[in-house]
């Protein structure tokens, strides 16, 4: 496979990007970095609920997705699930199929 060089700008491009360049400086804006912040992540060895995270893992296969991450909530048609102190709760438990 060949690697695609990018298009050398026209003067249009060029003309434009001067122009963008100008508008920006008589506004006076300023682009800051906000500082970031370092996580650690742990190892995919150290993390917990294994058969939890491989039965949610079976749910997407079979339909579910995943709408939120915090809480971990999926959903597939009118049935909602969520994961709450390393449990998979479904509100309506007495209507929902998982598989």
């Amino acid at each position: 496979m060949t690697k695609k060089r990018a298009a050398v700008p026209s003067d249009v491009h060029r003309q434009r990007l001067l122009a963008i360049q100008a508008k920006l400086a008589e506004q006076k804006i300023e682009i800051t970095e906000a500082p970031i912040e370092e996580v650690e992540l742990s190892p995919i060895e150290q993390r917990e609920l294994h058969l939890l995270r491989a039965h949610i893992d079976t749910m997407v296969d079979h339909g579910w997705r995943i709408i939120s991450r915090e809480p971990i909530t999926l959903k597939r048609g009118a049935q909602t699930c969520f994961v709450q102190q390393g449990m998979l709760i479904s509100p309506d438990l007495g209507s929902s199929k998982t598989g």
